[in-house]
């Protein structure tokens, strides 16, 4: 693909960019579309250079922020940084994945959201949280051995465990 025509319809497609009125476009519904919108708000510029660069083709597109995009992808792009984004920062959640609780300890609430909401900063309400995903939901969950966690149980799928280990 290095050093491939992007007229070429597969190549075109692998980069994720359409011929629109004789021309180029970068996909309005692939992710390197909603990347440099996210982007564009986030770093309150006006515009983008979306550019491809294949050695024997180059495309470049100047994008400009989309208000009404925005305004759908506000709350979901929020989501992605309080529930992946945020964790990590935090607790490293994702890095260090909690171990099964050697000890077969019942899980409960460790701590409450008012005193996570000290150290985040976010209005909170005050109610037992489970994970950091601060659902009250008892679902299958996984301890964290660490003596410092704040949270101590972590619900499956927000570390990405799909079923218990059948163990040995």
């Amino acid at each position: 693909m290095r050093d491939m025509d992007l007229s070429k319809a597969d190549i075109a497609k692998s980069f994720r960019v359409s011929d629109c009125n004789g021309g180029l476009t970068i996909d309005r519904r692939h992710e390197h579309y909603y990347q440099e919108q996210c982007q564009l708000f986030v770093c309150d510029t006006s515009y983008a250079d979306f550019v491809v660069w294949t050695g024997q083709s180059f495309h470049n597109e100047w994008i400009q922020k989309c208000h009404a995009f925005w305004e759908d992808m506000l709350p979901k792009a929020f989501h992605v940084f309080r529930v992946g984004i945020l964790p990590e920062f935090l607790a490293r959640c994702y890095t260090r994945l909690p171990l099964q609780d050697s000890k077969g300890a019942t899980p409960g609430p460790s701590i409450a959201i008012d005193q996570l909401s000290e150290s985040t900063s976010l209005p909170l309400p005050n109610k037992p949280v489970w994970c950091f995903c601060q659902d009250d939901k008892y679902e299958q969950m996984v301890a964290c051995d660490d003596q410092n966690c704040k949270f101590q149980w972590f619900h499956f799928d927000f570390v990405g465990i799909a079923s218990k280990s059948k163990g040995k």
